[in-house]
């Protein structure tokens, strides 16, 4: 039985790291689909080839700061939106709520307001209700 050197199966080690970038290339290839734009126009926009910017989308090579601060300047999005945050096991922060809420239209934002009277009046989802009972 052979087994993995210590480093490498410390804190998830390699397979940790490429997971981090195949979901980071993700979000970035969502992000640029929802804007309308080509991969060619987005590494244009950063300075760089497309196939490094391919890579990126698909996550086997690493995206410098700069570019990935370029990239939330660009997609108006907050950093958790781009690199993952921590709420995403299924709940959210409220900076990440505000985050989607402020890129939508007026008519969007309306239509969130009245789902979000709605559903403060029931108990179930209101914070002083006890889950318990």
């Amino acid at each position: 039985m052979t087994h993995k050197p210590l480093h490498m199966t410390a804190l998830g080690g390699r397979d940790m790291a490429e997971k981090i970038y195949r979901e980071l290339g993700v979000r970035i290839a969502r992000l640029r689909m929802r804007s309308g734009m080509s991969q060619s126009q987005v590494a244009s926009m950063l300075h760089i080839a497309q196939t490094t910017y391919s890579n990126y989308e698909s996550g086997s090579h690493k995206i410098p700061l700069e570019q990935l601060q370029q990239l939330v300047l660009f997609y108006r999005v907050s950093y958790d939106d781009l690199l993952g945050s921590p709420a995403e096991d299924g709940g959210f922060d409220e900076q990440t709520m505000i985050s989607k809420l402020s890129r939508l239209n007026a008519s969007g934002k309306n239509k969130v307001m009245e789902y979000i009277e709605d559903i403060s009046a029931i108990d179930k989802y209101t914070q002083g209700f006890d889950h318990k009972t």
